[in-house]
């Protein structure tokens, strides 16, 4: 479901980005705003636990697919040579994610190293707390589409200082708040909480990574 809705979401969101930069962030906080208010109810009211973590991000994603499709007014019909022209122009932005899927291998690895499935759920867990740090990447989208076309090298700088700021504030929720989250998750995933403090801050430097990168090349 989450694959799905994951899908669905990045391409409303190519298209608003390239619409107009306002609509994403906008989107980004409808999907906050939905994701914590659906975790807390879901947490605290329902009594879950994984379940309703994805149950917030798939409702969160909704929410944020609707507003962006809203907003394009988007007609889904099918032009190949607009697709053709995305696609080429795209290859900048997918060599981050190719980072993400060599990163996700190292799981398998880990499993056939140790023949268990358990040490993968604690990296999980943590991981999914300290991604907390890589949503606010979402402050400096549109400005990054902003520089492409206009080659204002001042962008770069408002870019990091948003980001500074955004991904300091979500690194201090991450680690103030990670362990509590954890254990909500399931007590036993307590023991992973240093895992999450690496992957946070390692995240907020692939935040800065990623501004450089774009800045390069575009």
């Amino acid at each position: 479901m989450l694959i799905f809705i994951i899908f669905i979401y990045k391409a409303s969101n190519a298209i608003s980005l390239g619409r107009g930069p306002r609509v994403n962030a906008i989107g980004a906080l409808a999907f906050q705003l939905a994701r914590l208010g659906i975790g807390v109810y879901a947490l605290l009211v329902l009594k879950l636990s994984i379940e309703a973590v994805i149950l917030a991000y798939v409702i969160g994603y909704l929410v944020q697919i609707a507003i962006n499709m809203f907003f394009v007014k988007a007609n889904f019909k099918r032009d190949f040579r607009i697709a053709i022209s995305a696609l080429r122009k795209s290859v900048v932005f997918m060599i981050p994610y190719i980072q993400y899927i060599l990163e996700a291998t190292l799981t398998w690895v880990a499993v056939l190293l140790v023949s268990n499935t358990v040490p993968v759920s604690y990296f999980e867990s943590a991981l999914i707390v300290s991604n907390l740090v890589i949503w606010s990447t979402s402050s400096f989208g549109g400005l990054i589409s902003k520089l492409s076309e206009t080659k204002d090298p001042s962008l770069i700088e408002t870019s990091l200082k948003l980001f500074s700021l955004s991904g300091s504030l979500f690194l201090l929720l991450a680690l103030a708040d990670g362990l509590p989250l954890l254990y909500v998750l399931r007590p036993d995933y307590t023991a992973a909480y240093i895992s999450l403090i690496v992957l946070s801050a390692s995240n907020l430097l692939r935040g800065f990574f990623q501004i450089f990168f774009i800045q390069v090349s575009t």
